[in-house]
Protein backbone atom coordinates (compact mmCIF):
# COMPACT_ATOMS: atom_id res chain seq x y z
CA UNK A 1 0.00 0.00 0.00
CA UNK A 2 2.94 2.27 0.79
CA UNK A 3 4.06 2.01 -3.15
CA UNK A 4 0.60 2.59 -4.01
CA UNK A 5 0.32 5.93 -2.36
CA UNK A 6 3.96 6.76 -3.23
CA UNK A 7 3.32 6.28 -7.00
CA UNK A 8 -0.03 8.28 -6.46
CA UNK A 9 2.52 11.36 -4.91
CA UNK A 10 5.05 10.79 -7.49
CA UNK A 11 4.00 14.48 -9.46
CA UNK A 12 3.80 16.28 -6.41
CA UNK A 13 6.85 15.16 -5.01
CA UNK A 14 10.11 13.74 -5.27
CA UNK A 15 10.86 10.17 -4.99
CA UNK A 16 14.04 10.64 -3.34
CA UNK A 17 12.07 13.57 -1.16
CA UNK A 18 9.57 11.12 0.10
CA UNK A 19 12.05 8.14 0.77
CA UNK A 20 13.92 10.48 2.95
CA UNK A 21 11.03 11.44 4.94
CA UNK A 22 9.81 7.68 5.36
CA UNK A 23 13.12 6.29 5.74
CA UNK A 24 12.46 3.78 3.34
CA UNK A 25 14.58 2.31 0.17
CA UNK A 26 13.83 3.53 -3.03
CA UNK A 27 15.32 0.61 -4.78
CA UNK A 28 12.53 -1.37 -3.24
CA UNK A 29 9.59 0.83 -4.94
CA UNK A 30 11.11 1.02 -8.32
CA UNK A 31 11.46 -2.58 -8.03
CA UNK A 32 7.82 -2.62 -7.11
CA UNK A 33 6.94 -0.28 -10.67
CA UNK A 34 9.06 -3.09 -12.46
CA UNK A 35 6.69 -6.06 -11.53
CA UNK A 36 4.06 -7.35 -13.31
CA UNK A 37 0.63 -8.67 -11.59
CA UNK A 38 0.85 -12.03 -9.70
CA UNK A 39 -1.33 -14.52 -10.75
CA UNK A 40 -4.20 -13.56 -8.28
CA UNK A 41 -4.35 -10.00 -9.92
CA UNK A 42 -4.60 -11.49 -13.24
CA UNK A 43 -7.84 -13.92 -12.26
CA UNK A 44 -9.18 -11.18 -10.51
CA UNK A 45 -9.00 -8.72 -13.80
CA UNK A 46 -10.43 -12.31 -15.60
CA UNK A 47 -13.15 -12.57 -13.07
CA UNK A 48 -13.99 -8.80 -12.99
CA UNK A 49 -14.89 -8.84 -16.81
CA UNK A 50 -16.99 -11.86 -16.06
CA UNK A 51 -19.36 -10.61 -13.39
CA UNK A 52 -19.42 -7.51 -15.20
CA UNK A 53 -20.36 -9.43 -18.25
CA UNK A 54 -23.02 -11.30 -16.44
CA UNK A 55 -24.33 -9.10 -14.29
CA UNK A 56 -25.22 -6.75 -17.63
CA UNK A 57 -26.57 -9.63 -19.10
CA UNK A 58 -29.10 -10.61 -16.46
CA UNK A 59 -29.51 -6.85 -16.32
CA UNK A 60 -28.27 -6.39 -12.66
CA UNK A 61 -30.93 -8.99 -11.55
CA UNK A 62 -27.94 -11.46 -10.59
CA UNK A 63 -26.27 -10.83 -6.90
CA UNK A 64 -23.43 -12.72 -6.00
CA UNK A 65 -25.07 -16.34 -4.87
CA UNK A 66 -26.23 -16.36 -8.27
CA UNK A 67 -22.92 -15.29 -10.02
CA UNK A 68 -21.15 -17.89 -8.17
CA UNK A 69 -23.70 -20.37 -8.90
CA UNK A 70 -22.85 -19.39 -12.66
CA UNK A 71 -19.31 -19.51 -12.58
CA UNK A 72 -18.96 -22.84 -11.00
CA UNK A 73 -21.48 -24.46 -13.63
CA UNK A 74 -18.90 -23.08 -16.47
CA UNK A 75 -16.28 -25.27 -14.33
CA UNK A 76 -14.61 -21.90 -12.33
CA UNK A 77 -13.61 -22.51 -8.64
CA UNK A 78 -14.53 -19.05 -6.98
CA UNK A 79 -16.44 -18.90 -3.42
CA UNK A 80 -19.18 -16.51 -3.26
CA UNK A 81 -17.53 -14.00 -0.46
CA UNK A 82 -14.51 -13.13 -3.36
CA UNK A 83 -17.54 -12.48 -5.82
CA UNK A 84 -19.66 -10.32 -3.78
CA UNK A 85 -16.31 -8.66 -2.86
CA UNK A 86 -15.13 -8.41 -6.23
CA UNK A 87 -18.80 -7.07 -7.15
CA UNK A 88 -18.65 -4.70 -4.32
CA UNK A 89 -15.49 -3.48 -6.01
CA UNK A 90 -16.82 -2.75 -8.98
CA UNK A 91 -20.09 -1.39 -8.03
CA UNK A 92 -22.33 -3.50 -9.33
CA UNK A 93 -25.65 -4.20 -7.10
CA UNK A 94 -27.93 -6.25 -7.64
CA UNK A 95 -31.70 -5.51 -7.94
CA UNK A 96 -34.05 -7.21 -5.93
CA UNK A 97 -37.63 -7.86 -6.83
CA UNK A 98 -40.38 -8.22 -4.50
CA UNK A 99 -44.18 -9.18 -4.87
CA UNK A 100 -46.22 -7.42 -2.63
CA UNK A 101 -49.90 -8.21 -1.62
CA UNK A 102 -51.41 -7.15 -4.32
CA UNK A 103 -48.80 -9.28 -6.98
CA UNK A 104 -46.92 -6.13 -8.24
CA UNK A 105 -43.73 -6.02 -8.65
CA UNK A 106 -41.76 -3.38 -6.68
CA UNK A 107 -37.94 -2.89 -7.64
CA UNK A 108 -35.38 -1.57 -5.31
CA UNK A 109 -31.46 -1.35 -5.15
CA UNK A 110 -30.16 -3.72 -2.33
CA UNK A 111 -26.77 -4.31 -1.04
CA UNK A 112 -25.23 -7.72 -1.50
CA UNK A 113 -24.20 -8.72 1.95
Amino acid sequence: MRYVWIASQEGTFAIKAMYRVLKGWRNGYYAWTQRTPGAWEAQAKRLDEILRQWFEAHQGRYGSPRLTAERRAEGGRVGRPRVAKRMQALGLKDIALLFAETDQAILFQCSDK
